[in-house]
């Protein structure tokens, strides 16, 4: 009798033991399908960042604090997510944007440089300039000449 006690309470040991290996199982694929939800939330949100990036990089006003009021969510967690996604910074997507477009403007069109600048979002010409001159090391005049002198080569 006692040996099969012992048997019974083994067995009630192990039926445990694996009870609560599944339950432990079962909660580990939930939290990761809600981690692979999350992400594809993320890279949705993401996606909309972008898109009105792209579609208001002209705005002045355009920081990762707007951006978070228009799509509803707290600035510091979609910061957190653009930069998982896109290793790089909301603030500075927002200047590359700009300078693309900066670039487009300077090289096609004879727009003064303080058009250019309010044109794409830049408060003013000298912050404007020093932001060029830091990326890429020359002045937008500068640049507007090389590019000039090189396309009639």
């Amino acid at each position: 009798v006692s040996g099969m006690k012992n048997v019974s309470v083994g067995l009630f040991f192990i039926v445990m033991i694996i009870s609560t290996f599944f339950i432990n199982f079962k909660v580990i694929i939930n939290l990761l399908k809600n981690k692979k939800q999350e992400q594809v939330e993320g890279a949705d949100i993401c996606a909309k960042a972008m898109e009105y990036i792209e579609a208001h990089y002209m705005n002045e006003q355009l920081s990762r604090t707007l951006l978070g009021e228009q799509l509803g969510i707290s600035y510091p967690y979609l910061s957190k997510l653009f930069k998982e996604k896109y290793r790089v910074t909301i603030t500075d997507y927002i200047t590359q944007v700009r300078m693309r477009h900066v670039k487009e403007e300077l090289k096609n069109t004879d727009h003064s440089i303080q058009k250019i600048a309010e044109n794409n979002g830049f408060s003013n010409s000298q912050t404007f300039i020093r932001i060029f001159k830091k990326l890429e090391g020359i002045t937008p005049g500068m640049y507007r000449e090389y590019i000039k002198n090189n396309q009639e080569s």
